[in-house]
């Protein structure tokens, strides 16, 4: 079974969490989750996830980290309710929208790339696996340069 942790208006899980359900400037066109409509959903914050030890083979979060007071306590969590695997999905620090406008997201509390992110789980002691997605800019169709836009963690094992 799967848990999202963060889910808000796309779940990914069998089981979706998030704390807010009105409208909030983190998510896409700032829209409201109807919990009817998602299966299985639990108003929780991500730092006290109401769920008993190994509950779930998977736990993900897609662009939840980074809008968190304590991410180190969110993680804690989401591994202390896996049996399996964590995922993360996370911007990097230097994620843009276009090639010449870069716009900061305002509710991001925490900036992320690769090095952090490895120095963080070690200092964890944490068994990963690290992904960097990029991102053509302009376009597709004329790559001028590759700048890195997500990152992808597998968190596996506890050592």
């Amino acid at each position: 079974m799967k848990l999202d942790v963060g889910c808000g208006t796309s779940p990914k899980g069998h089981v979706n969490i998030d704390l807010f359900i009105k409208e909030t400037p983190q998510r896409v066109l700032n829209e409201a989750i109807n919990p009817k409509s998602v299966p299985n959903f639990i108003i929780a914050d991500a730092h006290y996830l109401p769920i008993k030890n190994n509950s779930f083979d998977t736990v993900c979060s897609h662009h939840v980290i980074e809008h968190l007071d304590n991410h180190t306590k969110a993680i804690l969590e989401m591994i202390r309710v896996c049996s399996n695997e964590v995922i993360l999905v996370i911007p990097h620090r230097f994620a843009k929208k276009s090639l010449f406008r870069y716009r900061p997201c305002i509710t991001h509390k925490h900036l992320f790339n690769q090095t952090s992110i490895t120095k963080w789980l070690r200092s964890l002691n944490l068994s990963f696996e690290i992904e960097v997605k990029y991102k053509a800019l302009p376009h597709l169709f004329l790559p001028i340069i590759q700048l890195p836009h997500v990152i992808k963690i597998w968190i596996r094992e506890k050592k």
